[in-house]
């Protein structure tokens, strides 16, 4: 990742959660609730971060930690190595870990289904082998619009 788009990357999280930590404050004030429960009354944000791991993860994990917030981190399976520790920070401290394919490479994993749900998997053993847990919720490289019909969620569902 060049030095631009890892500044751009850390720009873009840091205003995310300060955002998420200004509506968490105004809830906490109107409300005066601690949050240990959702009711039909609140909002629900859910916080998310694709692409990693990488350089920048710790510092996110830091200013989540910070702010006693969770995230989900859709992960890309050949960026794990040599980021094993962030990895394991990041479902240590409870955050929720999901797949985001193997290569995050458009041409092969929109290739065929096939090698999409391949890419889940390739991603689901790398992350199983460092915190010992087989995630089975996935975010699509680009989005899933114009990528999923009612065949290949079947399909996917049909995988777990």
């Amino acid at each position: 990742m060049n030095k631009h788009r890892k500044l751009v990357y850390a720009v873009v999280c840091s205003f995310i959660i300060l955002i998420f930590i200004s509506i968490n404050y105004i809830y906490k004030e109107e409300f005066k609730s601690d949050f240990t429960y959702v009711n039909k009354n609140q909002k629900i944000i859910y916080l998310t971060f694709d692409d990693g791991p990488s350089i920048l993860t710790d510092k996110v994990l830091d200013i989540l930690k910070e702010n006693n917030v969770h995230a989900t981190f859709f992960v890309i399976g050949n960026q794990i190595k040599g980021y094993e520790e962030v990895l394991k920070r990041s479902y240590s401290e409870g955050h929720a870990i999901g797949l985001h394919t193997y290569t995050h490479k458009f041409r092969s994993i929109y290739r065929s289904q096939s090698e999409f749900i391949k890419e889940m998997y390739d991603s689901r053993d790398e992350i199983s082998k460092v915190i010992g847990i087989s995630p089975n919720i996935i975010r699509f490289p680009g989005g899933s619009r114009n990528r999923i019909n009612e065949e290949s969620l079947k399909l996917l569902h049909s995988c777990n």
